[in-house]
């Protein structure tokens, strides 16, 4: 009788197929290749969100207050009357009048400012008023056809030469670019995506000792 010779490899279990599955799923488990990417889709994308709505609230506050800053300084050649006693300002039509405004709104001390808005844009209005709770000219307001924001169209054509103890309203406006147009709500943009930033400032002028207008 012969014997069967031995096998070289050493014989393994049968595997069963419960015990096979329960494998799989431990390793499954254990896993952890993809987990940073997808760690990342779920915190990341909302940081940077948060991030570049914090740097376009950021940049807005900045280009008012530099608006501000650049009116109160132009404005203030109207509270000492200065700006009324230039020759090409006494004969001047309204649009010469707001065009050398606003020059003087984009200069300090004579030299060009370094400012964060397009001072080639920005839309002048001067006004005189009967009192401090007075309303002031709106430069935007709501077209009736589209129902879109738009441009006042009187805004930026007004001007009233202010006389000693007169109070005055003088506003500024310009078209900023949006980045997160979600931050807004679609009423406080203009049809082409733009958002108006504006400043304003009231004060009674200086008594004058002759007329400057």
């Amino acid at each position: 009788m012969t014997i069967p010779a031995a096998s070289p490899y050493p014989r393994r279990p049968p595997v069963r197929l419960p015990s096979l599955l329960a494998r799989h799923l431990a390793s499954f488990g254990s896993a952890q290749g993809g987990t940073s990417a997808v760690e990342f889709a779920l915190i990341g994308i909302p940081f940077l969100g948060l991030l570049f709505a914090i740097f376009e609230v950021g940049l807005t506050f900045l280009v008012s207050q530099n608006l501000n800053t650049q009116l109160a300084n132009a404005s203030r050649l109207i509270y000492t009357g200065e700006f009324q006693n230039t020759a090409g300002n006494k004969t001047g039509d309204a649009a010469t009048i707001l065009k050398n405004l606003r020059t003087a709104l984009c200069q300090n001390g004579g030299k060009t400012a370094s400012t964060f808005f397009d001072c080639t844009a920005v839309k002048v209005n001067v006004l005189s008023v009967s009192s401090f709770a007075s309303a002031a000219a709106s430069p935007t307001t709501i077209d009736p056809g589209s129902k879109k924001l738009v441009w006042n169209p009187t805004f930026g054509k007004q001007y009233s030469c202010g006389r000693g103890n007169e109070i005055m309203v003088v506003q500024a406006a310009v078209e900023y670019p949006v980045f997160l147009s979600q931050l807004y709500a679609p009423a406080t943009l203009l049809a082409n995506g733009r958002r108006v930033i504006q400043a304003a400032t009231a004060f009674r002028i200086e008594p004058l000792n002759n007329d400057p207008c």
